[in-house]
């Protein structure tokens, strides 16, 4: 996420300096169509980068280990608030709608709401129609009285 962030601000930096420099030299533009349509493709370029670090959902791949937060359905698609046991921000994801994974995800909140420590992972070789996604209890190491 910090890669892309920066490799956004080289990239308008660079493209404005260039501009810049352009200008400042009073070299007018050869092309003038050539560089609107780099300049325009640049900018959509950087604007899907951009929202890919804002917080809209992604559909990006879940991490391999989670703790669900929370999981919303809405037109044909899941949302689910994941956070990764690696340290990251909790991300909002976007999953195609798929009745087992609701199925396993209701399970995985009616747990959590009991008290239990619900861990997430995604089995690549059980890809059926919901994503690989299990979830097993945490233990608790509590001490004894």
């Amino acid at each position: 996420m910090i890669i892309s962030i920066i490799s956004i601000i080289f990239s308008i930096v660079l493209i404005y300096g260039v501009l810049i420099h352009k200008l400042l030299t009073g070299d007018s533009l050869k092309r003038p169509v050539l560089s609107i349509i780099s300049i325009l493709l640049l900018f959509v370029t950087l604007h899907i980068f951009y929202f890919s670090n804002l917080g809209y959902p992604v559909k990006s791949s879940l991490p391999d280990k989670f703790k669900l937060q929370y999981f919303v359905k809405d037109e044909g698609n899941l949302y689910l608030m994941v956070d990764g046991l690696n340290g990251n921000p909790p991300r909002l994801h976007v999953l195609d709608y798929s009745a087992n994974l609701e199925k396993i995800l209701n399970e995985a909140i009616a747990k959590q709401k009991q008290g239990k420590i619900m861990i997430g992972k995604v089995i690549h070789a059980n890809e059926n129609d919901y994503y690989g996604i299990i979830f097993n209890d945490l233990e608790r190491n509590l001490p004894s009285k």
